[in-house]
């Protein structure tokens, strides 16, 4: 087989025939030509996402026209990360390994390999299927859908045994300890790029919450664990060309862990809507995602209990930006506004869900938080809003 390509312009036809051919994509014939297209939009933030289109030569019938190649970053640092984090092995793993069995669609994989912090993955072309956007932002229909979606993936994998088994998926509680020491030390230099931004998560709120995180990780640890995407968010979710909602698939699967469902919920409403947006939805959207888990099964999981680890885990979403935005991509990345977009909306999140409410004086996770008191009074303002938010909204 022939090396792990530098960058997408090094895909010619003979490696993608030697790709095809051991993966079994071609059994006769050949790939006479190679042509490398952008997706448009999310190029991706941890490596490159390129499509590919192949004429063949001979036969080769069944061989798809078309491809989604995806590759490591480019920038060195990003790289290095990617290996020590055992993020693209994990993923090539789960799309061998797991991806039948995972309890929500996604994409085919016909070929992958990693040399070092180089690596290569061929997927199936979900065309005419296209990633959301953070920064426009989902529809109402769509935000159900995919949460419904991840919730079916959620149900399958509610405090399974099966789950032990999975010991090559990080752990929420091992994953959250790692990141939030990092994210202690990131807090002064997230605080000096942002704080003219967001003042009020920079000077007050947010001290609070990165001195609380232990508490945090904690009391999440102590919900029942299921599958996690890990990175959910619009652009890893293909949604059918029609906009009706209903995502085809999910995809980017590098951070993936085992932990609390309500984690890929936070992460989801707050990269899918503006504060506003997210405010008037959260009600509905937890209530649905509790239906469905309960038709997959889930029994015992409260209302009260779901509400909570959902704030908790929107602080748990703080620590992660707070570390994507100052560790993990150089500032000037392609696509670097979403993150922007991001830390506003996390400002007003935190707040919204009065985050810093579930936080106990001496550490401890409390037992005995209350439901935040304008979160359960949305729904008429929901239906209010709803007419104004059937259409994507513009961030």
């Amino acid at each position: 087989m022939t090396e792990v390509p530098a960058d997408a312009s090094a895909i010619d036809a003979a490696w993608l025939t030697c790709a095809l051919w051991s993966s079994g994509v071609l059994t006769d014939g050949s790939v006479s030509a190679v042509q490398v297209e952008s997706l448009g939009g999310s190029q991706g933030f941890a490596g490159q996402l390129r499509r590919l289109r192949a004429t063949y030569d001979g036969e080769a019938d069944g061989a798809p026209p078309s491809f989604i190649v995806k590759l490591h970053s480019p920038n060195a640092v990003t790289r290095e990360l990617i290996r020590r984090i055992g993020a693209a092995a994990r993923e090539i793993r789960f799309y061998r390994e797991l991806a039948d069995q995972a309890g929500v669609p996604t994409a085919t994989l016909h070929f992958a390999a990693q040399d070092g912090e180089r690596y290569v993955l061929l997927l199936e072309d979900l065309a005419p299927a296209r990633a959301g956007d953070p920064s426009v932002g989902c529809s109402v229909g769509q935000v159900q859908a995919a949460v419904a979606g991840v919730a079916g993936m959620h149900a399958a994998w509610w405090d399974s045994p099966a789950l032990a088994a999975l010991d090559w998926i990080p752990d929420f509680d091992h994953l959250t300890a790692t990141r939030h020491a990092i994210c202690r030390e990131a807090w002064p230099e997230f605080v000096e790029r942002y704080r003219d931004h967001v003042p009020n998560l920079c000077n007050r709120v947010g001290p609070a919450l990165i001195d609380g995180l232990d508490t945090v990780r904690l009391a999440l640890s102590q919900a029942p664990p299921t599958l996690l995407h890990g990175d959910f968010r619009p652009d890893n979710v293909m949604f059918e060309a029609d906009g009706a909602g209903a995502p085809a698939a999910l995809v980017d699967w590098q951070v993936m862990l085992r932990g609390p469902g309500p984690v890929d919920v936070a992460y989801f409403l707050l990269s899918a809507t503006d504060r506003d947006t997210r405010r008037a939805l959260e009600t509905d959207v937890l209530h649905a995602y509790r239906q469905a888990l309960t038709r997959g099964g889930v029994t015992g999981y409260s209302a009260e209990q779901c509400l909570t680890d959902y704030r908790l885990a929107m602080a748990d979403v703080l620590s992660r930006i707070v570390v994507l935005t100052t560790r993990v991509l150089p500032e000037g990345t392609a696509g670097w506004s979403v993150f922007d977009v991001l830390v506003e909306r996390v400002a007003g999140a935190v707040v919204d869900l009065d985050c810093i409410g579930l936080l106990a004086p001496k550490g401890e996770p409390r037992s005995d938080v209350p439901m935040v008191p304008t979160l359960g009074h949305r729904r008429a303002e929901t239906s209010a809003r709803r007419g104004a938010s059937e259409r994507p909204r513009q961030m």
